[in-house]
């Protein structure tokens, strides 16, 4: 579970004025910050509560920075439920080249072959 939070900027939201407070994401990534007074926010993503592989590489941000912040201005009744943060785990390819000299179907001691380029 990912933890976003928001930061007011002028009202009270019961942990002191412009004091920020957190909600944890449901299993499918939602989250929702409800009863909200008309105001001026900062909706941000806890990075530190994301998978290691997510952290640092934010590719969808709802005011298009990319840096897991957002900065929302709320009307009285409003609601705004565009507030999409969207992460990319980089993947790897690879394994082991090498000769397999007794023809055993294992990478043994000693069978790793050194620079080859794979393309």
């Amino acid at each position: 579970m990912v933890t976003p939070f928001i930061t007011p900027s002028d009202v009270d939201l019961g942990n002191g004025l412009g004091q920020p407070i957190t909600t944890t994401t449901n299993s499918d990534g939602s989250y929702s910050f409800g009863n909200l007074p008309p105001g001026d926010y900062t909706v941000a993503v806890d990075q530190s509560t994301l998978p290691q592989a997510l952290q640092d590489n934010n590719t969808q941000d709802p005011d298009g920075g990319n840096d897991s912040t957002a900065v929302v201005s709320l009307s009285e009744g409003e609601n705004n439920n565009s507030q999409n943060f969207g992460y990319f785990a980089p993947g790897t390819i690879g394994d082991t080249i090498y000769h397999d000299a007794n023809n055993n179907g294992v990478i043994d001691n000693g069978e790793g072959i050194p620079g080859v380029t794979p393309v």
